[in-house]
């Protein structure tokens, strides 16, 4: 009949009884009807009648305090919050998880080692790496070696220049190629037809609605739907001149659920004709094309060979060494910290970022360029190769991309967890 909620009330913290509105007791039931189902018919467990919920918020993660401290994160409960059923609450976990165990912030001298490796989150050195060298009042002082000259962002530049693919909306291409809307549709995607007793793939493959995926350099979807490259139409339009009888069949049958080759070309050289098109369409490698989220964005090739030249230029700026003292811990980045440090950051293409972790197939502070971004990973390609790098499926040179993953590396294009500086400078 009520929600409870703790709430401050004079600078106390109360419990507060929030009658429900009529259409709250409704949802109620509704909710407790279905965990209570859901327990006895897909996990066997009984729960008996339930008259109390509990709303429960999900754990995050854990989240490092200024102090130094790793206190538990809660996601939002207005709108992500879980209910539980009362009885199925357990109050004392004999095993907790170490991931999530809270801890209290460590000494400077303990958490930061004399020699250690950390990255400088200052606002003037931001992400440049550097170690321990002593303390003062509490504080880390530290070595780090700082460039002569400014680097410009020429990643963003490179980038941001104007594409060298151009995308064409589906419906100027249908028009352009002589194709109904529907008819382009179907060539696009996966499309298939009965031969005899086998279905033939004779679609582009270069789009697919339902896994919410394209084919990068070729197709992309916005608010306005399916756009494609002139690579598209150039192939289009060798489609259509090389099977005009097939293009003619599939406008004629275009809204049918299924065909078959009879509905094409005459049964006794259906099976001929079918052939000559797959084969024409392995020719053109097109269903050995990378698929990528939607949501994934990637730098075509071109764009990527000027970025490694930019990086080239820039990568031997000479620098001089400096020492900083009195720099708070919350200017400091420990490897071991970039998981629960580097959640909220955001990154955009041709971002400059720095490799922070000290695991993985990338060597500590090896600097880069975004040059995809996907749902949690990034490709990077760094400024000098090294034993573990790729070349991104053929996109940049030898041994100088990877696939890391968001929380690994440092935005310096972006600073997110920049810290005021009111620091101590010296030239040593």
């Amino acid at each position: 009949m009520f929600r409870y909620e703790i709430a401050a009330i004079s600078g106390q913290r109360q419990v507060v009884a929030i009658p429900h509105k009529p259409w709250d007791l409704d949802n109620w039931q509704k909710i407790a009807g279905k965990i209570e189902n859901r327990y006895s018919k897909r996990l066997g467990v009984l729960t008996g009648p339930i008259s109390v919920l509990c709303h429960v918020s999900l754990l995050k993660g854990l989240k490092r305090t200024e102090e130094g401290a790793f206190i538990k994160e809660f996601l939002p409960i207005a709108g992500q919050d879980s209910e539980f059923a009362l009885q199925t609450i357990v109050e004392n976990v004999i095993s907790k998880d170490s991931r999530y165990v809270e801890r209290k912030a460590l000494d400077v001298e303990e958490e930061y080692p004399d020699g250690s490796k950390v990255f400088f989150l200052g606002e003037y050195h931001y992400g440049r790496p550097a170690y321990v060298s002593g303390y003062t009042d509490g504080k880390t002082n530290i070595y780090l070696s700082v460039p002569i000259a400014k680097e410009p962002p020429f990643g963003r530049t490179i980038v941001n220049q104007p594409s060298l693919k151009i995308y064409f909306p589906a419906q100027v291409v249908a028009e352009y190629i002589g194709l109904s809307f529907l008819c382009l549709s179907k060539l696009t995607s996966a499309f298939f037809v009965s031969v005899e007793y086998d279905r033939v793939n004779l679609g582009l493959n270069i789009k697919f609605e339902g896994k919410q995926q394209k084919v990068l350099g070729y197709s992309r979807k916005n608010q306005n739907g399916w756009e494609y490259t002139d690579t598209v139409c150039y192939l289009l339009q060798e489609y259509k001149s090389r099977f005009p009888e097939f293009i003619y069949g599939l406008e004629r049958n275009v809204r049918n659920d299924s065909f078959s080759g009879k509905d094409f070309y005459p049964p006794a050289v259906a099976k001929a004709k079918i052939k000559q098109i797959q084969e024409w369409l392995k020719s053109q490698e097109v269903k050995n094309l990378e698929r990528v989220s939607l949501d994934t964005e990637e730098i075509d090739l071109e764009i990527i060979q000027q970025l490694e030249q930019a990086q080239d230029e820039y990568k031997n700026i000479p620098t001089d060494p400096e020492r900083i003292k009195g720099v708070p811990r919350k200017a400091l980045l420990k490897p071991q910290d970039a998981s629960s440090r580097l959640q909220h950051q955001k990154f955009s293409l041709g971002d400059r970022v720095i490799y922070v972790q000290d695991s993985g197939k990338v060597p500590i502070a090896s600097r880069g360029n975004v040059v995809g971004i996907h749902e949690d990973s990034l490709d990077i390609v760094f400024d000098f190769p090294f034993m573990s790098g790729s070349t991104l499926g053929g996109r940049c040179s030898s041994h100088r991309g990877m696939t890391v993953s968001l929380i690994s590396v440092l935005n310096l294009s972006t600073p997110m967890v920049v810290t005021g500086t009111y620091l101590i400078f010296a030239v040593v």
